[in-house]
């Protein structure tokens, strides 16, 4: 069933697309009261106001998971109208591949049918270059290194000096904020270049990096650089937002590049053969990707330079001595 597009969703206000579980949504709000009540979800929602009593900030957008459920249970959801065990997997939940959604514990992220094309064709990018990149970014920070400065010092001068890095490295920097359009290839291997090469050289400032074996410090790279990057990209939207210098619907992704939640275009063309449609439904309405709720915390929370930096060491000190215990071992 699908209304006129003047028909609002009763959770989030967008144009509704049916009747789903007892009220007439869109797709998303379907899509999020379906996982809070089939994973659990619900059980650790918890309120950013404390309050109970938050609202739609724009969009449609609900930062809030625990008021956007309850408003689903007052609009009527109901979940004794979810259809269990519907999912066309054929393979039993206990011999499920470790992919990436079953090994992070987001099993709704798996998309339940198959592509338009029922070829055996991969995509494979190969990005293997970027570890000999790095190798040479890894030897960056003790040629600049000032023993005398404290270590939270010494990280948050590494971070002025990646600014200057991405302006030198990068020719398609830009001082002037830049809207990126559309999410697609080149969107992701330039990002992820821009991100893994400054989490290298970043890394190099780091007390006792030095002291670990190339090989180690190269699998920490691996495995954390989307996380440096992550949090630059939520503290610096956050900071930004405070000032009014960007919209509520901007989201930061590089030192001056920025996309509009509201109007950029997906495209995963280049690697899925699930039409785009697919993929926006499964990402729709869902902050995950951009962590909206993080985003308020901090511009409430408003760190400074050198406590944002703390917090991402911290991080890498973990990991570090997770490495000298095992070496011990």
């Amino acid at each position: 069933m699908h209304l006129p597009p003047e028909i609002p969703c009763q959770v989030c206000e967008t144009p509704a697309h049916g009747n789903h579980f007892g009220a007439m949504t869109c797709r998303a709000c379907s899509a999020f009261f379906r996982r809070a009540i089939i994973d659990k979800s619900e059980d650790g929602f918890s309120c950013l106001r404390g309050n109970g009593k938050c609202q739609v900030k724009n969009l449609g957008k609900f930062y809030c998971k625990k008021c956007r459920l309850k408003k689903c249970y007052q609009m009527g959801m109901d979940p004794k109208n979810i259809q269990h065990n519907r999912d066309k997997i054929k393979t039993p939940p206990t011999l499920l591949p470790q992919t990436i959604s079953t090994l992070v514990g987001r099993p709704s992220y798996i998309i339940h049918c198959s592509p338009l094309s029922h070829t055996s064709k991969k995509s494979i990018v190969d990005v293997t270059y970027l570890i000999d990149k790095a190798s040479e970014c890894l030897d960056y920070g003790p040629q600049l290194l000032n023993n005398e400065m404290k270590i939270l010092e010494r990280m948050y001068m590494a971070n002025e000096f990646l600014e200057a890095f991405e302006a030198s490295e990068f020719s398609n920097f830009s001082k002037n904020l830049t809207q990126i359009p559309v999410i697609d290839k080149q969107f992701f291997m330039h990002f992820w270049e821009v991100d893994f090469l400054k989490t290298a050289k970043w890394l190099s400032y780091l007390d006792g990096f030095q002291n670990i074996p190339r090989v180690v410090q190269i699998q920490i790279l691996m495995t954390t650089w989307h996380l440096r990057a992550r949090l630059d990209r939520l503290c610096r939207t956050a900071k930004l937002r405070r000032k009014m210098k960007i919209g509520e619907n901007d989201f930061m992704i590089g030192s001056n590049s920025c996309l509009d939640l509201k109007t950029c275009k997906l495209d995963v063309s280049w690697c899925t053969d699930y039409p785009n449609e697919q993929i926006q439904f499964f990402i729709e309405g869902s902050d995950d990707w951009v962590h909206n709720e993080v985003v308020d915390q901090l511009e409430d929370l408003n760190p400074s330079d050198i406590e944002i930096s703390f917090m991402t060491c911290q991080f890498y000190i973990i990991k570090i001595k997770k490495y000298l215990i095992i070496q011990r071992e």
